[in-house]
């Protein structure tokens, strides 16, 4: 399998039934593969996506281990000319853990690899280092779905807005899959990650608009003045909080914007797919 957009793979793979497995230096090639059986296929995240990794890293990797199995990270680190970023990297989007119990877990990965000898011609190549607890703090769940984008751009794990639903509901912001048993007229709010912004020219100055979360997408329509309005955060913001009347009319559901705002998570999130 080739490479493409990263902020659909992990989504075009679900829709059609196969499963999505992480980054691992233990199992990935340098473009995503297919494993698993016939009866429950499974989509491997290709090497490519780790940022920063370079493609002859990536293809020694993939040699290095036909001739075995990496025993450490240490071992990795002496069998693959990686760089020092390329190493962070991989332990920041935790393709070490496999090979490497110390490295499960992200913040001690990087813990762990600060301490790996990275000259391969010294006498403690391929020894690894006493193991020391990290005394970072571990990535929570959100912190962690936001690194995997920040690092890889997808995520294997719960959507951004699964995170944020606790809060989101308590507030009383619809999924896009509420949306759908919710009456015409009615003024509903919702969120979503921003996939899709559209302003065609034939459009007389309307702005259309594609929201994501965990349960599916959801439309949204600006007005040229609402547009105006909220300009800048529709531009700036990978995460909107919209207001309005709801149209569910024959199949067709969107609502009609009236209120919108950025949903802050402190992190990097994968670009839209805007179009004029």
């Amino acid at each position: 399998m080739g490479f493409y957009n990263p902020a659909t793979l992990v989504k075009d793979a679900q829709r059609h039934g196969v499963g999505v497995r992480p980054i691992d230096v233990a199992a990935s090639h340098w473009k995503c593969t297919l494993e698993g059986s016939a009866e429950e296929p499974a989509v491997r995240i290709g090497l490519r996506y780790v940022a920063g990794l370079r493609a002859e890293t990536g293809h020694t990797i993939e040699v290095e281990r036909s001739r075995g199995g990496f025993e450490s990270v240490a071992d990795l680190a002496k069998r693959v000319a990686l760089r020092r970023d390329e190493l962070d990297a991989l332990a920041e989007v935790g393709a070490l853990g496999a090979i490497d119990p110390a490295t499960r877990q992200r913040r001690s990965a990087l813990w762990q690899v600060a301490a790996v000898e990275r000259d391969r011609s010294s006498l403690f190549a391929g020894i690894s280092p006493p193991a020391e607890p990290s005394p970072l703090q571990e990535l929570s769940p959100l912190e962690t779905t936001l690194a995997d984008y920040r690092t890889s751009g997808l995520t294997t794990g719960p959507h951004l807005l699964a995170h944020l639903r606790p809060e989101l509901r308590r507030r009383g912001i619809l999924t896009a899959e509420q949306l759908h048993a919710t009456p015409d007229g009615r003024f509903v709010r919702t969120a979503g990650h921003a996939i899709v912004r559209q302003r065609p020219r034939a459009a007389k100055g309307f702005c259309f608009l594609t929201l994501e979360d965990e349960t599916g997408t959801s439309n949204a329509v600006l007005t040229e003045a609402v547009f105006q309005r909220f300009r800048v955060a529709l531009h700036t913001s990978p995460l909107l909080e919209i207001a309005g009347p709801l149209q569910n009319l024959e199949g067709v559901i969107h609502v009609r914007v009236r209120e919108l705002r950025p949903l802050a998570t402190g992190g990097t999130l994968p670009e839209s797919h805007d179009y004029r």
